[in-house]
This record gives C-alpha cells, sequence and structure tokens, in this order.
C-alpha cells in the first residue's frame, strides 16, 4: 500500500497537479493546513536548480498565528520534508531546533553535497506548544537535481614570464557549508601546491587551490588542468584546462640564405655585381619583430633582406636584430668582396719551383763533373792536355745543352698546362 501512494504522489513533484489521493491524505495529515487559516503565510523560491555534488540554499520567511501556540519552548521546532515522505512517517530532511532565526521568522533550507535524492518538492512545518501544529501547503520549492557541468575556475589568465614564479588559483564551483572537495593539479611543472578555503559570515565556503612554479620558455603553450571532485555520492567530478601562454625574449637567432644554408657569424665571400638573399628568424614569445642593419647604417625593417646586383658599398657587416616586448637578440653576418684576376694556380706555381730546383742541381752537377776532369788529365803533356782540355769541354759544353733543352721542354710544357 504504501509504495502505491509513494508511486501517486511522486507525479506531484514540480508540477501543478496532484493526484485526488494527495488531498484526501493531506487533509487527514496531523495539524493544521495554511491554505485554510489567516494568520500563517509563507514566502519562498518555489523552484530551483541545482548541480550534483554543489549545494543549494532555498531562503524562505514565515508567520504564524499565535492563539494556537507559540515557539517559544525548548521542543519547538520546523522541520522540511521532501516530496510525500512525511504520510509515511519518513524521516524529516531537515530539522531546525528553536533559535534566533526561527524565532525572527526565518524558514530557509540549505543541502550540501546535493544528489539525485535530493530532487523532490518540499514542505514546511512547525511544531510549537499547545496546538501549534501547522503544515505551510501553499508553497512547495521543488528542487531538480542535473549532472555536474560548472566548471572551476582559473586565474589569473594572463601572459606568464619566463623564469619568474608565479601563482595560479583554482576556485572550485559553489559556495556552501558541505564537505571540502577535493581539488588537484596536472600537468608536467615542477610546483607545490596548498588548499584552502574562505568562510564567509552566512556559514558557507568558497573552496580554493593554489599552484606555484616557475615557467620557462618550454612551458609555452603547456597544458595545465584543475580537478574538483567531490563527496557526494557517486563523487561527481569537473574540471577546466588552461593553456600556458609563457613570454621570453627572441633567443637562438638564426640566419639562411637561399638554398636554406646556415650563415650564422660566418663571412661571406662575394663577386662585385652579384645577387644575395639573407632570411633571419628566432624562437620568441610573442612574436619577435625584426630589423636589418646594413653596412651604410641604413635599418630595413622585415626578417628577410635581398640584395641584386652587389655594390662597393654593400660590402660589410649585416646586422639582424629580433626585438619583442621582453627583450632583444641579434647575430651579424659579414659580406666581403671576392677578387676578380685570375691568379696562377697553385700547383702551376709548385711545379715551376720544381723545374728550378732540379734545372740548378743539373747544373752543379755539370760543373762538378769537369772540375772532376780536369783534375784527373793535369799531368799529361801540353798537347795532350790541350786537346783533353778542348775535349772536356765540348763534352761538358754538350751535356749543358742537352739539359737547357730539357728544362726547355718542362717549362713549355707548364705553359701549355697553364
Amino acid at each position: 500500500m504504501s509504495i502505491l501512494i509513494k508511486m501517486l504522489l511522486g507525479q506531484c513533484c514540480c508540477h501543478n497537479y496532484c493526484p485526488a489521493i494527495f488531498i484526501i491524505l493531506f487533509l487527514s495529515w496531523e495539524g493544521l493546513n495554511g491554505e485554510l487559516l489567516p494568520g500563517f503565510s509563507i514566502q519562498a523560491t518555489k523552484e530551483l536548480t541545482v548541480q550534483r555534488g554543489l549545494c543549494v540554499y532555498i531562503p524562505c520567511r514565515f508567520t504564524y498565528s499565535t492563539q494556537y501556540g507559540d515557539l517559544v519552548s525548548a521542543d519547538s521546532q520546523t522541520i522540511w520534508f521532501r516530496n510525500y515522505e512525511f504520510y509515511l512517517s519518513s524521516k524529516p530532511v531537515l530539522l531546525n531546533p528553536l533559535n534566533e532565526q526561527i524565532k525572527q521568522g526565518d524558514c530557509s533550507l540549505k543541502i550540501s553535497d546535493v544528489s539525485m535524492e535530493n530532487q523532490g518538492e518540499y514542505y514546511f512545518k512547525i511544531e510549537g506548544t499547545d496546538r501549534l501544529r501547522f503544515n505551510y501547503g501553499d508553497i512547495k520549492p521543488c528542487i531538480s537535481v542535473t549532472e555536474l557541468t560548472e566548471k572551476p575556475q582559473i586565474s589569473p589568465d594572463e601572459t606568464l614570464l619566463a623564469n619568474k614564479e608565479v601563482t595560479l588559483t583554482c576556485i572550485a564551483p559553489g559556495r556552501c557549508a558541505g564537505t571540502a572537495p577535493i581539488i588537484t593539479w596536472e600537468g608536467n611543472l615542477s610546483n607545490r601546491t596548498v588548499a584552502y578555503n574562505m568562510m564567509y559570515t552566512d556559514g558557507n565556503s568558497t573552496y580554493y587551490s593554489n599552484i606555484t612554479f616557475t615557467p620557462s620558455y618550454k612551458d609555452n603553450s603547456a597544458s595545465l588542468t584543475c580537478k574538483v571532485t567531490y563527496q557526494s555520492p557517486g563523487f561527481p567530478t569537473t574540471s577546466d584546462k588552461m593553456t600556458l601562454n609563457v613570454g621570453y625574449a627572441p633567443r637562438r637567432p638564426v640566419v639562411y640564405n637561399s638554398n636554406g644554408t646556415v650563415l650564422n657569424e660566418n663571412d661571406q665571400e662575394l663577386y662585385e655585381g652579384s645577387s644575395f638573399f639573407m632570411k633571419c628568424t628566432a624562437e620568441s614569445s610573442p612574436p619577435a619583430t625584426f630589423y636589418w642593419l646594413k653596412p651604410n647604417n641604413y635599418v630595413l625593417e622585415g626578417h628577410e633582406i635581398n640584395v641584386n646586383g652587389l655594390l662597393e658599398t654593400d660590402y660589410g657587416l649585416y646586422m639582424c636584430k629580433a626585438t619583442n616586448r621582453f627583450g632583444t637578440s641579434s647575430i651579424s653576418v659579414n659580406i666581403i668582396r671576392k677578387s676578380n684576376c685570375r691568379c696562377v694556380d697553385s700547383k702551376i706555381i709548385v711545379g715551376i719551383a720544381v723545374v728550378i730546383i732540379v734545372l740548378i742541381l743539373l747544373i752543379g752537377l755539370g760543373i762538378f763533373c769537369f772540375l772532376r776532369r780536369t783534375k784527373s788529365k793535369g799531368k799529361k803533356g801540353d798537347k795532350e792536355e790541350g786537346h783533353e782540355v778542348n775535349e772536356g769541354s765540348n763534352s761538358v759544353y754538350q751535356d749543358i745543352l742537352v739539359l737547357k733543352g730539357q728544362t726547355s721542354d718542362i717549362y713549355h710544357t707548364l705553359n701549355m698546362e697553364k
């Protein structure tokens, strides 16, 4: 029987109609009906929606007629019931003992760590002295519970400075007096975290967590997630993710030519009248602005420079500067003149030197041989001596002519190769 009553009465939640059995049971319930007697009134929000795991607060004010009794005794109390469970002798949702707020007509309802079981219509009742037993049925606040979709808030959402310590805060959704949620941070950072709560005068709290770390340029565009887990049934969880924006000065500038070859700090030899192209890049956040300082002190904005028909005034040091609001970095390339003259090849020079050395050696050898012959025949007669000398001289002279011819051939060959 009780199950059937619950099924029928469950249709009343958050609607403007009820089955007939509700009227019968309501009139038969112990106490007076607020819709029938003057002096009794209630003001409360009729409908509220709350997400699972958070809390709900229903502001409420009530009055009663003292001709039936008063709320002055220690046993006086106010009671909130959910749906129609009070007909079935169920436990009350909220039982408030006598306090100053009740004496002043405050019947506000607070529910923390909300779950799906808290969904439904709520009824207010007072129990005082004498015959004061009153059910406020004209206002029945209805609470709807939805899944947790609200996200935590991460702040500050601004540009971080590389190598400078920073503290970020994650604030959990809700302003409640229930169990503190678990707040965790997820991200590849070397950090320390601390959890806090901010208590308000109404007894509620806001829960938040701080994370402190020192970002580097490598953390730019990295992800940082704050996750909040509530302690209500099912442990509803919500999270939010932020992408770190780490600002840093331009670093590691690089200069390329048209072929993609790195030219950093290297001298570049170019013929007069030729053309060249250079492109400058650098890592930075935010993106850098580039300037080229040319040898004639002319400043060119942009990360590329292109010179057609190289003139004498175009030779010299070219400096690329990359700058943003966090700093400046630079790199230089020296353009030097390449001579147009056709110089003798070093191999030819070496060949000529070798020929000269060989020639000197051969002449020396010839002189040595001549002197030796002269000495060996010095003791012969004058006639024979004169004849031998002339003969030896003719022989040496012929040897020298042969060597001279060979040297001329070698020199001619080298000139042909040249």
